[in-house]
């Protein structure tokens, strides 16, 4: 900048606008969209009638704390994936603990019932809608989630899109837990990571599309 430009500036008094911090507009907008997954789920799929008796079963907490170790893990890799030029990598495995732990957890369970019972471990009554209602109750929090991100700078938007998917799918069963009445592991262990991962596919393909500087 010339001197006298930068002289006829300060005699007009001119100043440099400021502007909200993109990463506070991310928190506020995440926020935002558990509230709406919230409000989704209690006006279509309402909260269990039976919530009281299930919070006292420890099966409950460990699907809580599963998607919990979910959601705070993708939140963390959503800071890093965030920045230009970020990688992953010994986060990777980090990501995968979780699942891991519960699919362990869930092949103990089948190996300790009896043959007959197996079947019902894994359906459940709700196998054929839960992964599918876990994914759109992420949807607020997805759209949400990407349209913060874009005033960011991913590099890797492929990888961004996915963990902004993870992130997006674990608040989803995370709300989802107040509706949801199964409570055996390997439902758990199958169904649930089907719905947080859904949204990690869409992400994958959406990312380059919607996080393009």
């Amino acid at each position: 900048m010339k001197t006298e430009i930068f002289i006829e500036m300060l005699a007009l008094g001119a100043h440099q606008e400021v502007r909200t911090s993109p990463w506070r507009v991310l928190y506020l907008s995440i926020g935002c969209g558990i509230v709406l997954s919230m409000a989704m789920m209690s006006v279509t799929l309402r909260v269990n009638p039976e919530i009281q008796t299930i919070l006292v079963d420890f099966k409950f907490w460990v699907k809580v704390v599963y998607v919990c170790a979910t959601l705070v893990l993708a939140f963390l890799s959503l800071i890093v994936v965030a920045r230009p030029g970020a990688k992953l990598n010994g986060r990777m495995l980090r990501l995968a603990m979780p699942v891991i732990v519960v699919f362990f957890t869930a092949l103990i369970e089948m190996w300790a019932a009896a043959p007959i019972e197996r079947v019902g471990l894994i359906q459940g009554q709700t196998w054929s809608v839960c992964a599918v209602l876990i994914a759109l109750l992420s949807l607020p929090v997805f759209a949400a989630t990407l349209w913060a991100m874009k005033d960011l700078a991913p590099t890797n938007l492929s990888l961004a899109g996915a963990v902004s998917g993870l992130f997006s799918g674990a608040a989803g069963a995370l709300v989802y837990c107040i509706h949801c009445p199964e409570l055996e592991v390997p439902f758990i262990a199958i169904w649930y990571t089907l719905g947080m991962f859904i949204p990690v596919l869409l992400g994958y393909f959406l990312g380059p599309r919607i996080l393009r500087w």
